[in-house]
C-alpha cells in the first residue's frame, strides 16, 4: 500500500479542477455586478442580520428565497476578503 500525504493529495485535485472556463459573452470578465438586491422586506432584513451578527438561524417555507440570500451574502464576503 502507497503512503499518500493528504494534504498533497488535495492540492493536486485542486489544482487539476481550477480551469477557467472560456466565455462567449464580450466583457464577462470585467463586467462589474449589481450586488444583491433583495426582492422581499424578509430578505432585506435577513441580509442586515448576517451583516450584524455571526450566527443567524433561518426558517421559513421553501421558495422564500433562504438559501439565495445566504449563498449571496457568502459569495460577498469570500469576493470581498480575499
Amino acid at each position: 500500500m502507497m503512503d499518500i500525504d493528504p494534504h498533497d493529495y488535495y492540492e493536486e485535485k485542486t489544482r487539476k479542477r481550477s480551469t477557467k472556463r472560456k466565455t462567449s459573452y464580450k466583457g464577462a470578465e470585467t463586467k462589474q455586478t449589481s450586488g444583491f438586491v433583495p426582492h422581499t422586506e424578509n430578505q432585506k432584513l435577513l441580509w442586515e442580520a448576517m451583516n450584524e451578527s455571526s450566527q443567524v438561524f433561518v426558517l421559513g417555507p421553501a421558495g422564500t428565497g433562504k438559501t439565495y440570500v445566504t449563498a449571496t451574502y457568502a459569495a460577498d464576503e469570500y469576493i470581498t476578503n480575499v
